[in-house]
């Protein structure tokens, strides 16, 4: 997993890793025995890596023969049971289609690996994007897994969401303040997820946040650090616009590097631009004639100027730090001329149904269920509408339906 709480033992980890992968079974079994000592979580960590390197070579899939079925003036390629639609851009360390999985029936998201990654960088990516999902936190998309088809050819596989990236939809402006909260909130609440369970995204961009037409929040690409390669990243200025300093430097980060990108995607919803990873040496660029930017509460500018401070030390010291300080922003609407007027809220709902329908809803996506609830509510134009959206939260489908059951018979009539 990407240096988090304990990035010492991480990189001895990888150390011995790069040192057992290129030996036979029988010795790395002699090398785990000597190097790990006693110390049985080392050895078992190290253990499942060489198991999943071993895996990543010989294929999570049997080889089968791949052909590609030109389209007009698209190729449409299959290889097994993998069918590539239609290119979406590229992504770190390879291709992204929209596709078809024909075993599993569905329509899935399918990143073509480039076949310069070396295997155990692939296996580092599907463990830590596994573990991600695995989290199975509303705002974080989910990981199918990497499968290896005829020619040595690696697909990671995920499902398809149908809506639009932040960075999509920023190019037809910015977003309201509200909006902008909402959105960071979520990714946020993501993050602290994967903190909790020591993952670092370290490359949240507005390209890897994805916004369904329900409006629910997907942060994706969770491992894609592994891909990345130095001198390429290193050259990339505009994946540095999105990289905490330390990030884009290969530097050693903690959950202050996702501290720092998730305040650049901030800035970005509210001003629709990127701000700069360098200037006066001590924060990012930013635009501080752009007219909207002048008309920010001064305390949302305060927050994202610490956010977006060059040395991790000077920034806030986690991502519910950051998001406390935005709770507590000024009270002052922002002029009109920069934002439209906000939409007046609706009738109040009882406190007591929306305490039930919390409760409900806590067991299928967990105690931030709260907060979901709470956003919700102020937006939804009746408790049938606050349900249904409530539903779209939970990413499984029958998971969906049981709720909405559950619901009925709780609040028969609403």
């Amino acid at each position: 997993m990407f240096i988090g709480t304990d990035g010492q033992r991480w990189r001895r980890l990888e150390r011995l890793f790069q040192q057992a992968v290129v030996l036979a079974p029988a010795q790395q079994a002699a090398f785990i025995s000597a190097e790990c000592g006693s110390d049985d979580e080392l050895a078992n960590e190290l253990r499942g890596l060489l198991e999943s390197d071993q895996k990543a070579r010989s294929g999570w899939l049997e080889p089968v023969q791949s052909a590609a079925v030109l389209a007009g003036d698209d190729a449409v390629e299959r290889h097994g049971a993998f069918r590539l639609d239609r290119r979406l851009g590229r992504g770190a360390g390879g291709v992204v289609y929209k596709g078809y999985d024909e075993a599993g029936k569905r329509t899935v998201t399918i990143k073509r690996l480039a076949a310069r990654l070396v295997p155990h960088r692939v296996t580092l990516y599907a463990q830590e994007a596994s573990a991600a999902s695995d989290l199975a936190h509303p705002n974080i998309g989910r990981f199918h897994g990497v499968y290896q088809v005829a020619g040595g050819l690696r697909l990671a596989i995920s499902p398809w969401y149908d809506g639009e990236t932040l960075e999509q939809r920023l190019q037809r402006g910015p977003l309201s303040i509200e909006h902008s909260l909402s959105v960071t909130r979520r990714v946020a609440n993501a993050l602290r997820s994967a903190h909790r369970a020591n993952l670092v995204h370290g490359r949240v961009t507005p390209s890897n946040v994805l916004i369904t037409r329900s409006g629910l929040v997907k942060v994706l690409d969770f491992g894609g650090h592994h891909l990345a390669v130095r001198g390429a990243q290193s050259a990339t200025s505009a994946l540095q616009n999105w990289l905490a300093p330390e990030t884009a430097q290969f530097e050693e980060v903690d959950n202050r590097a996702d501290v720092w990108s998730l305040a650049a995607l901030l800035y970005a919803a509210l001003i629709a631009c990127p701000v700069l990873p360098r200037g006066n040496g001590t924060h990012a660029v930013v635009d501080e004639g752009d007219p909207i930017w002048r008309q920010l509460p001064s305390s949302l500018r305060r927050a994202l100027a610490r956010g977006l401070s060059v040395s991790p030390a000077a920034r806030h010291s986690s991502v519910a730090s950051f998001v406390r300080e935005l709770e507590v922003l000024d009270e002052r609407k922002p002029p009109s001329t920069v934002r439209p007027a906000a939409k007046s809220a609706p009738a109040r709902y009882p406190q007591a149904a929306l305490r039930q329908i919390e409760t409900l809803l806590s067991e299928y996506i967990g105690p931030i269920s709260e907060v979901i609830v709470a956003e919700h509510a102020q937006t939804a134009p009746s408790i049938d509408a606050l349900v249904e959206a409530l539903a779209e939260e939970i990413d499984d489908a029958g998971e969906r339906d049981a709720f909405r059951r559950a619901i009925a018979g709780q609040l028969p009539g609403r």
